[in-house]
């Protein structure tokens, strides 16, 4: 699987794009077409701010920006989905990225490793009761299960699919979902996130005045080998 690295920071350092693009159909599209050419798909998660969260309702799971997986578009609340997305996850990476102040336009470092964020200066932990300059995040490339073909290309056995990228580096989604998904791959996923499956939803979550949405993942059925193989060969 190619990852590649993009120098502006967005998003919370969405850095990496952990998805395999496949090539334009042969006969439709002419020209060199490069991977920086196309859009990566994304799972995000609508908070109650924000361009997505003036679209979607807050909470909700969303494809690419444009379908709603679980909750509903805001001007449609009569459509809302309350089952919760079927996904797998192909792969994750862990790295980390600086904290910069919402709407100060800065643009955040990356690093690939520790050791990285402490030759720069960064810092993980509390120190002399200043907040860690750096936080970790996963990328995961995931493959969501969903019914329109027209959002989901991919189809195996009676389910159509689709994959995405799913960046998990706010606090409540690394502990909440990046967590789980990092301690199946050491202990009953070891052979392979591929062999796993979950459930994902969200909920809203209070402390003091303040409320946000976080999300729910829990585990799903195993994927039999045919079908771990199959998804295999979509990330190459």
């Amino acid at each position: 699987m190619s990852e590649k690295k993009k120098k502006d920071g967005s998003d919370n350092a969405e850095n990496t794009t952990a998805v395999a693009l496949p090539q334009p159909a042969a006969g439709s599209v002419s020209g060199e077409i490069e991977t920086s050419d196309l859009v990566v798909p994304s799972l995000k998660m609508a908070a109650k701010t924000g361009e997505l969260g003036e679209l979607f309702m807050p909470g909700s799971l969303v494809l690419n920006a444009e379908y709603a997986l679980y909750g509903a578009r805001a001007d449609e609340p009569e459509k809302k989905k309350e089952d919760p997305v079927w996904i797998t996850i192909l792969h994750a990476k862990k790295s980390y990225y600086e904290h910069t102040e919402y709407g100060s336009g800065a643009t955040p470092k990356n690093a690939d490793t520790l050791d990285e964020v402490l030759a720069q200066g960064g810092s993980l932990e509390w120190v002399n009761g200043a907040k860690p300059t750096w936080n970790p995040q996963v990328c995961c490339t995931v493959l969501v299960r969903g019914d329109d073909e027209a959002y989901f290309p991919w189809e195996y056995g009676k389910h159509r699919y689709a994959m995405a990228r799913w960046i998990l580096s706010s606090f409540s989604a690394y502990n909440n979902a990046a967590k789980p998904i990092l301690t199946a791959a050491a202990l009953n996923l070891r052979a392979g996130l591929e062999y796993g499956s979950w459930k994902l939803s969200s909920a809203l979550k209070k402390k003091g005045g303040n409320s946000w949405y976080i999300p729910v993942l829990t585990t799903g059925e195993k994927n039999d080998e045919k079908f771990a193989a199959w998804a295999r060969e979509l990330t190459r």
